[in-house]
């Protein structure tokens, strides 16, 4: 605003030096004017009252011609002037110039005086001019001789050029982004009525002076032109107002924004109501635009904008001081309501420049109105559809957000995760599940669960890294989407970042207390190309982080109990038992000190139609969880004894190990089983090793205890696999009728690497013998190895080394073949 008032201020030092200017000149000319002799033989001598009359009446029926965004008015004072030229003296057509014309502008009009000395200036110097120029030319000839009548043309030329001269000087001064030819150029119109007029003129002189009661017919003939003409001015202004109407609705309507529709408007009002300045001002928001000044300003004081309830409506004149925020002089605006259903009504300002002539009138009025009503509409059009976008956008929000954390909700997660997968991204999709969170809320109460997830929540985002996303799920559970750089070793840091983050104690009014989470990660697009698979497989790893107790997990279907193809072993696998289609294979296990075979592990093999071979233990730990573990046990014990009976028969003495399933060794059948299929193949039971995994004996249940005595009842050897990788004591090898241990493959295959583990070999190995219990190693994969364990004085190894798993004809070959004596 101050830049504003500074450029007004200096547009208006130049219009007063422009009318200082013009009053010197004037006030010159007219000195000179005055030592012209009468006009001799005029038929009457006109008195300076008479003149001022028809000056006076001329303003009255001026004609006003639009201009761009100007007023240009031309009234029919060259009549007056003309008869005062050729029938007055200087000094009566001067003051009756200066009286008629100057007390309408001050009576009706009601001009402000910056503007009315300008228009004084001005009248003074074209009268001034004009009757130099006329008496110049006319000599000693009559004003009704040809000559005479050049010399009246001439004279009212120089005045009609005089004014608009002037005129075109002042507004471009005025508006300088307009030059002042251009300006010239658009009164074109102007310069030619009055030529007209001017013409008009010389002819009703002619008349007069001939006949002076000529000078009736004359006046009618003038008023009635006039009246034409203003008539035929305002219907097509009318039809002209009707047409921007349309105009002005259809820019607004096709305006691309809100505050472009806005300024569109303001634009569109200025140049119709010829103003200067057009203003907008409804509730807190006022804005406006002003000629020669590019774009919409908003305003920093709404309040000083006139309204309808401070100023009357349809003002039409005003006090400089009612206006004073325009920061320039203004004597005429227009005020017009701008109405709107919700009360809060605004205004709309429109103000006419200095240098407009021409006033404001009660069709300008209603004009303005009806803009004003039209803009009144196209805002609570706006108003509208904001607050139909505003609610859209708060239920499109509450559609996906949590309302407790403010976070995003499942659906908007799983549509961030499918935005993802379709961009090619490789990420890692987590799920966050508090491990004390009901514990938390059943004993404190709602109120501190929700502040326990809200600041769950606030943690969480802290402690993830740009392009990285938290949503909650409900209840305790969050979903992460996470940029992990090296996949499962990178997804495992970032989870592990994030579950430091929510370490450390919560505290609400007094309370304090711990809790952790589990965290389950599946990797995109590894473990699923859809959002859904993807936030079920880490909900799959979540869980197996809650069951193992290790706080976070990678996705990992071997422990998926609800994928596709677990499904799908889970429906075949008893066909396949049924059928056959489950296979033994076997592994020799040989004696560290000679590599003489002394016996065969079987090994359960599978190899589905479709999905290729089936890792046993995915079907194992499937057959457990359907039922289906007891006919796979007997399928195994019944084809590894008949297969040993086999090899006794072909000369091979040597016993058989069989692995033995978690529930197998709790159900109370298994030991009848292994007595019927030992008798009906003929085996001694000595020859029959049973291997259990170390956590199954570790639990000592009754039922477990009484599975393994009946064992031993029968005969049949007991072998404790994967030894050394359990937790409780070791106490229970003295209690239960153990007779080997078999130390995980997890120790022996880094014993030439690792110096650690091949004294845990050691150690294992000497324990055992001490409780005259055999070693068996397996993972034996180099030579290495071998020379490590027979230093540790192990007694059996076993490994892919010596031979890989194999079915009985391979296994019979390789026994021909002189087995793995040749790696001695």
């Amino acid at each position: 605003m101050g830049d504003e008032g500074s450029r007004r201020d200096t547009r208006r030092l130049r219009i007063w030096l422009l009318t200082a200017a013009m009053a010197a000149v004037g006030a010159l000319a007219i000195a000179f004017a005055g030592t012209f002799d009468p006009i001799p033989g005029r038929p009457l001598d006109a008195p300076w009252w008479a003149i001022a009359v028809g000056f006076a009446v001329a303003e009255l029926l001026v004609i006003h011609l639009h201009v761009r965004s100007d007023a240009h008015s031309i009234s029919l004072s060259e009549i007056p002037f003309a008869f005062g030229l050729a029938l007055g003296s200087p000094l009566a057509l001067v003051v009756g110039r200066l009286v008629g014309s100057g007390a309408i502008l001050v009576v009706h009009r009601r001009q402000q005086p910056t503007k009315l000395a300008f228009n004084v200036a001005l009248m003074a110097l074209e009268t001034g001019t004009g009757i130099l120029v006329f008496r110049s030319v006319l000599g000693s000839f009559s004003p009704v001789e040809p000559l005479g009548w050049v010399a009246l043309f001439l004279g009212l030329s120089a005045t009609l050029t005089m004014g608009v001269g002037a005129v075109t000087v002042a507004l471009a001064l005025n508006d300088r982004t307009r030059g002042i030819w251009e300006v010239a150029r658009s009164m074109g119109a102007g310069v030619f009525i009055g030529t007209v007029t001017s013409l008009m003129a010389i002819v009703a002189v002619t008349v007069v002076w001939s006949e002076p009661w000529g000078a009736v017919p004359v006046t009618v003939i003038g008023g009635l032109a006039a009246i034409a003409v203003r008539v035929y001015r305002s219907l097509s202004e009318r039809y002209e107002d009707l047409e921007a109407v349309y105009a002005f609705g259809h820019a607004i309507e096709n305006a691309a924004s809100p505050d472009d529709r806005i300024g569109s408007a303001l634009h569109h009002v200025r140049d119709l109501m010829r103003a200067d300045v057009a203003e907008l001002a409804v509730g807190e928001t006022a804005c406006r635009v002003v000629v020669g000044e590019p774009g919409v300003a908003l305003l920093d004081d709404p309040g000083a904008v006139p309204h309808p309830g401070r100023v009357p409506r349809g003002l039409l004149r005003v006090r400089a001081e009612d206006l004073r925020h325009f920061g320039r002089p203004v004597d005429q605006a227009v005020v017009v309501p701008v109405p709107t259903t919700d009360g809060e009504d605004g205004c709309l300002v429109v103000a006419a420049p200095l240098t407009t002539s021409r006033g404001y009138d009660a069709d300008d009025v209603r004009l303005l109105e009806i803009l004003a009503r039209q803009l009144g509409q196209t805002l609570e059009h706006e108003r509208l559809v904001a607050r139909l976008r505003d609610e859209l956008a708060s239920r499109e929000h509450r559609a996906t957000h949590d309302a407790l954390t403010g976070l995003p909700n499942r659906q908007w997660f799983v549509d961030a995760v499918q935005d993802l997968l379709a961009a090619d991204e490789r990420f890692a999709v987590a799920l966050v599940d508090l491990d004390r969170f009901r514990e938390v809320n059943d004993t404190l109460g709602h109120q501190h669960g929700d502040q326990l997830i809200a600041e769950v929540a606030d943690r969480i985002g802290a402690a993830l890294l740009d392009g990285e996303v938290v949503a909650r799920f409900g209840s305790d559970e969050f979903g992460l989407v996470l940029r992990p750089e090296d996949g499962v070793v990178g997804a495992l840091d970032r989870a592990r970042s994030v579950r430091e983050a929510l370490s450390a104690p919560f505290e609400s009014e007094g309370f304090t207390f711990e809790v952790l989470a589990s965290i389950g990660i599946a990797l995109a697009p590894e473990d699923g190309s859809e959002p859904q698979t993807l936030v079920r497989r880490a909900d799959v790893a979540m869980h197996e982080a809650k069951r193992v107790g290790s706080g976070y997990e990678v996705y990992d279907s071997q422990r998926d109990r609800y994928s596709t193809r677990r499904l799908v072993v889970a429906g075949e696998l008893r066909t396949a038992i049924v059928e056959g289609l489950v296979e033994v294979h076997y592994q020799p296990k040989l004696a560290v000190s000679d590599l003489r075979v002394v016996g065969v592990e079987a090994l359960a093999r599978w190899t589905h139609d479709r999905l290729g071979p089936v890792r046993p233990d995915e079907f194992v730990a499937v057959a457990e969880q359907t039922g289906l573990i007891a006919p796979l046990t007997e399928l195994v014990l019944r084809t590894a004894l008949e297969d040993l009976a086999k090899l006794h028969a072909d000369g091979h003495d040597f016993g058989m190990a069989v692995n033995v399933a978690a529930r197998s060794l709790s159900d109370p059948g298994l030991p009848t089983l292994v007595a019927a299929i030992v008798e009906d193949t003929g085996v001694d039971p000595r020859l029959l090793t049973l291997e259990v995994t170390e956590t199954m004996v570790m639990n000592e249940s009754p039922r477990t205890s009484a599975v393994l005595s009946a064992l031993d009842e029968i005969g049949v050897r007991l072998s404790i696999d994967d030894f050394g990788t359990g937790y409780s004591s070791l106490a229970y090898l003295t209690r239960l009728p153990v007779d080997e241990v078999k130390i995980d493959r997890a120790f022996v295959g880094n014993m030439a690497v690792e110096h650690r583990h091949g004294k845990i070999v050691r150690s294992t190995t000497d324990m055992a013998h001490a409780l005259d219990l055999e070693v068996v190693a397996e993972g034996v994969e180099n030579r290495a190895t071998l020379e490590l364990l027979r230093a540790a004085r192990a007694d059996v190894a076993q490994g892919y080394y010596f031979a890989r798993p194999m079915p009985r004809d391979a296994l019979v070959e390789w026994l021909a073949d002189g087995g793995a004596t040749g790696l001695g």
